[in-house]
């Protein structure tokens, strides 16, 4: 009786040193690195984007460049193009 005690309190013990020693945060890692990677996104999207009226402005200007010398019928411009 008295080593079944002893064998219970040992055994207690260990489960209760296993159990706390036991690292439970993954989910919460996962979660906070997946944050991290979405508000670098965002940062890159925002700062990309700032810039897409003068990408517009560029594309528009070119393609009416582009327009007059297909409209015209001067040999010359085609080095240019």
């Amino acid at each position: 009786m008295k080593n079944a005690k002893i064998l219970f309190l040992i055994l207690s013990g260990l489960w209760l040193l296993l159990g706390t020693g036991c690292k439970q945060s993954t989910s919460n890692d996962k979660s906070t690195n997946a944050d991290r990677l979405q508000k670098e996104v965002e940062e890159i999207h925002d700062e990309s984007m700032s810039e897409i009226g003068t990408l517009r402005y560029y594309q528009d200007t070119l393609g009416t460049l582009l327009r007059g010398m297909n409209a015209d019928t001067n040999n010359t411009n085609t080095e240019l193009k």
